[in-house]
Parts: structure tokens; C-alpha cells; sequence
């Protein structure tokens, strides 16, 4: 299955709309040492990979190169997703911070808001998981992404092969 392209002004939008962070987070973030960041799949929608390669300034095939791997379903449909290993490829180590936090995958800068899907139906949640949700303050802001992310034109079966990824198995290494 091919997915058809979120338009790239529509990421831009959402960017400049939803910062992703607020003065407390990044505190909170540190103290846990950042532990969505390590092991982890950052998956890209359907034309994010062209929005953010254009944001650096850099050719699809390039960033594909550098930043991204492939998960290919049993169908054959491929999603996109941040290499594959102990680190995102955009986490400086030094700083512990991120290099594309301006453009970065929507799923990872509206963390740890996380969805299910049953009977074709998502459900946006807070993820129980991450620090940032035993703060209300931080619950509350990563709520306001629900709307804006859900007015997002993401094909409904697009977030039934991310949601599939638990029965899959990984070697992240």
C-alpha cells in the first residue's frame, strides 16, 4: 500500500503551532536522561521525510541514506522510520539534545501522547510510561496536540501498521 503525502505546509503549520516542549519539560527530560530516545522507533507519516529533508537542505534520497530505514509489512507496504538502533540519529550525545527539535518526526514531538487502534478507530492517550506524564501541567499541554494532530490528513490504515509494530519482532542492534 502507498500512502498518499501529508502536504508539507501542513507539517510546517503543525510545527509552528506545537512547539513540543514548554519551560518544564526539557527538566524533566534530563532527569529521566531522556529514555525514549534510546531503543526506540521513530516513525514518519506518510511525506515527512520530504518535509524534513527539505528543511536540511539535503535531497530525499540523502536523507533516506542517512537518517531512515524501512519496516516492510507482510503486505509489502514500507513506513519509514529513523535508523534503527541504541540512539536516534539525531540526538547529540554531548548535549543530550535534538538536532531536527524545529522539524522533527510529529510522533516524536507530540510524545508521550501515544494512540491505539481497534475497529479502525484511534484513541489518542497520555503514555503512563514517560515522566512527562506524572505532571499535570505537561499532561494538559500534550493534549492540546489531539486536535491539531488528528486534523492531520494521515490515512486511517496508516496508523493501523504503526500500531502493529508490538507484534513484530526488532533487532535494534
Amino acid at each position: 500500500m502507498i500512502f498518499k503525502k501529508i502536504p508539507v505546509h501542513m507539517f510546517e503549520k503543525f510545527h509552528n503551532i506545537f512547539s513540543g516542549s514548554t519551560k518544564n519539560t526539557f527538566k524533566i527530560c534530563r532527569k529521566c536522561g531522556g529514555a525514549c530516545e534510546h531503543k526506540k522507533v521513530g516513525t514518519l507519516l506518510p511525506g515527512e521525510k520530504e518535509y524534513m529533508a527539505g528543511k536540511m537542505g539535503i535531497s530525499v534520497s540523502e536523507f533516506e541514506a542517512r537518517y531512515l530505514d524501512i519496516l516492510e509489512m507482510d503486505d509489502g507496504t514500507q513506513i519509514y522510520v529513523l535508523k534503527l538502533g541504541e540512539l536516534c540519529p539525531f540526538l547529540n550525545t554531548e548535549t543530550d539534545r535534538c538536532e531536527c527539535a524545529e522539524f522533527k518526526p510529529l510522533l516524536c514531538k507530540i510524545y508521550p501522547l501515544a494512540f491505539t487502534v481497534k475497529a479502525q478507530k484511534i484513541k489518542f492517550m497520555i503514555d503512563n510510561w514517560c515522566q512527562l506524564s506524572k505532571k499535570k501541567e505537561c499532561r494538559n499541554y500534550f493534549e492540546t496536540a489531539i486536535p491539531l494532530f488528528s486534523a492531520l490528513p494521515v490515512p486511517p490504515e496508516w496508523f493501523g501498521y504503526v500500531a502493529g509494530y508490538d507484534s513484530l519482532c526488532f533487532d535494534y542492534d
